[in-house]
């Protein structure tokens, strides 16, 4: 599995109707998880491989718990506006910190820029 997407059940009944060899679907409906391809498979950092996506972000986080979501401050922003697949050693304390005690699915939240 590469990708989960949130559609409606009209979407849903066209794919469950339709016969592959009419008609192939490439996506249909909002991609909110996808698999983390950073190319650096075997990293100890790397044992979350799935990502909630931007699009998905609104669609999820009504079923997230507070304390599953981190707050972040600039310098943590910083850290994942430069690099495309950040690992955990490459953030500063205390943003750090919390995501070692992170060991399960996340939601990783930045801090208004106003």
């Amino acid at each position: 599995m590469r990708a989960i997407y949130l559609s409606n059940s009209l979407v849903k009944s066209v794919l469950t109707a339709n016969e592959p060899s009419r008609l192939r679907f490439i996506s249909a409906g909002i991609k909110i998880i996808s698999r983390q391809g950073s190319g650096q498979s075997g990293k100890a950092e790397a044992n979350q491989s799935f990502r909630v996506l931007n699009d998905g972000v609104s669609s999820v986080l009504p079923y997230l718990r507070e304390e599953d979501i981190l707050k972040a401050d600039l310098t943590a922003l910083r850290v994942f506006l430069q690099q495309a697949y950040p690992v955990v050693r490459e953030f500063a304390e205390p943003f750090k910190s919390a995501l070692e005690s992170k060991r399960k699915f996340s939601l990783y939240q930045t801090t208004s820029l106003c």
